[in-house]
């Protein structure tokens, strides 16, 4: 189908949908992950390693962006379900605020922080977890 058409299935659903987990054979048969439509055969190790164990393909990030509320975690938990593959990582920014001051805690509890403000995040704590990730640690 069209482009159109692939992107239906990001549409929510009316039903709860959990993402299967990955399960191995037993040791007689050839090392594999099946999920819920997939079986991928890692040779007894995750794809992104070649076969001498040296990390063979650079892992890539997917960044959402939009404003508070707006559906991106929805969006790529979509993303996540329709890839149906067990190393896929979901950030959220929300794991990245700063720790607040006493003061800022106050205004927090006054509901007169602002969360959404590019300062509330901790930008390098972030861009290390993204390198980190992208360097298959």
């Amino acid at each position: 189908g069209s482009g159109e058409d692939s992107l239906d299935r990001l549409l929510p659903h009316t039903g709860t949908h959990r993402r299967k987990s990955a399960t191995s054979l037993s040791k007689t048969e050839p090392p594999l992950l099946r999920t819920g439509t997939r079986t991928i055969y890692t040779a007894g190790r995750p794809p992104w390693y070649d076969e001498h164990g040296a990390q063979s393909k650079e892992a890539f990030v997917i960044g959402l962006c939009g404003g508070s509320a707006s559906g991106k975690t929805t969006v790529s938990n979509k993303i996540i379900e329709a890839l149906d593959v067990p190393w896929v990582v979901l950030l959220s920014m929300d794991s990245f605020y700063k720790g607040l001051s006493s003061e800022e805690q106050v205004l927090a509890a006054n509901n007169d922080y602002n969360f959404d403000h590019p300062g509330a995040f901790d930008f390098e704590l972030l861009v290390a977890t993204l390198r980190k990730l992208k360097q298959g640690k």
